[in-house]
């Protein structure tokens, strides 16, 4: 089975989107469109479709609806994004029956441009359940439907059907993946470090997080101590050097690093100011504080542990 991304966004109608997101939703549907004449209200058979779509000269070789029709099949999962008023909700829809043509009166009538449509089980996901490859997706100028080509996000949405179902549909393989530390991104790799800190006793000002330094990521106040702090933090391979980190005078404001895969070169030692924290210090804070994680930490937990 595969994983795609549709927007629902046609242009050929004049109904609004929110009308038009909504009939989705009712209908259980999602698609494009290529309508025919109004009188056509049904086609099941492919060769007929193309002949009459290729009679209308603007329609070209009307390649989402050949993309659908050769590549979205029973059982795929597909990701959508409300519109209208549906905006910034996001849904999971697990493909039912494959390509059909279907234009009935209520779309026809209201002019509603989705006519190419697959039928599906559509449920709402909370959006810090969804990967952050399918946010930034449709945050992306590109295809209106498209295959997303990654095993995490594959295993994610296998993960998610699965809890949200009540049912084990899929089969969740997570023996490619890899560890929760190499799959944070930069801002999760931060807002990791700011609750563990949080945790600890910090107060992270929420004003310092511009992103316009290269210094430091958040500035922090101890909340029974008042001491001042810093952060920063850096996924993969990028190292974190605390030798760049160290106060020779002054207040020795302490810095706190979160290598989130441990290259800290630290091998002239340690430096007296900053402290690196460890995954094994970040895998016990997780571990006791699983109940207050948000979703998207709880769910990568959940498909590869804590490893």
């Amino acid at each position: 089975m595969n994983i795609f991304r549709i927007k629902i966004n046609p242009g050929g109608g004049t109904d609004d989107l929110s009308a038009t997101f909504g009939y989705c939703l009712k209908q259980g549907l999602l698609g494009v469109g290529w309508r025919l004449d109004k009188s056509i209200t049904s086609i099941t058979d492919w060769e007929e479709y193309e002949n009459k779509a290729k009679a209308i000269r603007e329609y070209g070789n009307f390649p989402k609806v050949r993309y659908i029709k050769n590549n979205v099949k029973e059982g795929d999962l597909v990701w959508t994004r409300g519109t209208g008023g549906y905006l910034g909700h996001y849904y999971l829809a697990r493909v039912q029956q494959e390509w059909t043509y279907w234009n009935p009166p209520e779309a026809s009538n209201h002019d509603i441009d989705v006519a190419n449509i697959f039928r599906c089980d559509i449920r709402e996901i909370e959006i810090d359940h969804v990967p952050g490859k399918v946010v930034s997706s449709f945050s992306r100028s590109g295809h209106t439907i498209q295959k997303i080509h990654d095993a995490y996000t594959l295993e994610h949405s296998k993960h998610t059907w699965n809890k949200i179902s009540g049912k084990s549909v899929y089969e969740v393989d997570n023996s490619n993946l890899p560890t929760i530390f190499e799959m944070l991104s930069p801002e999760q790799a931060e807002d990791v470090l700011f609750m563990y800190l949080q945790h600890e006793g910090w107060y992270v000002i929420p004003n310092s997080r511009k992103g316009n330094t290269a210094k430091f990521e958040y500035y922090l106040i101890h909340s029974k101590t008042g001491e001042r702090a810093e952060a920063q933090v850096k996924i993969g391979d990028t190292p974190l050097n605390p030798k760049k980190y160290e106060t020779h005078t002054g207040s020795r404001k302490k810095v706190f690093l979160f290598q989130a895969n441990e290259h800290y070169g630290n091998e002239d030692g340690e430096v007296e100011n900053v402290v690196c924290i460890s995954q094994e210090e970040i895998r016990r804070f997780l571990k006791k504080s699983s109940k207050f994680l948000p979703g998207w930490l709880q769910t990568k937990i959940e498909i590869v542990g804590l490893k």
